[in-house]
């Protein structure tokens, strides 16, 4: 279960990086639900083990990373022509 977490984060992560539109936040959020569920469900049944402070940062660093990501693609400049006689 804990290299599945990783590998859909990685997945996410990387081509969210590669794609420049909108939505951002919302699936890297989603994305950081993966392991924070996995280290809830650790925590209830196993208690703190390693892994779960793993699994917790990762989700941690998934979630300021959609906090901090562009909401939507920033506006191109407009160009200044010089005026034609």
């Amino acid at each position: 279960m804990f290299s599945f977490d990783l590998a859909v984060i990685g997945l996410m992560v990387g081509v969210l990086a590669l794609r420049p539109s909108g939505g951002r936040r919302s699936l890297l959020a989603i994305a950081a639900l993966c392991p924070l569920s996995a280290a809830a469900l650790q925590l209830r049944f196993i208690g703190f083990i390693p892994p779960t402070g793993i699994l917790l940062a990762v989700a941690g660093l998934t979630l300021l990373g959609a906090a901090v990501s562009p909401s939507a693609p920033a506006p191109a400049a407009p160009r200044l022509q010089p005026e034609r006689p």
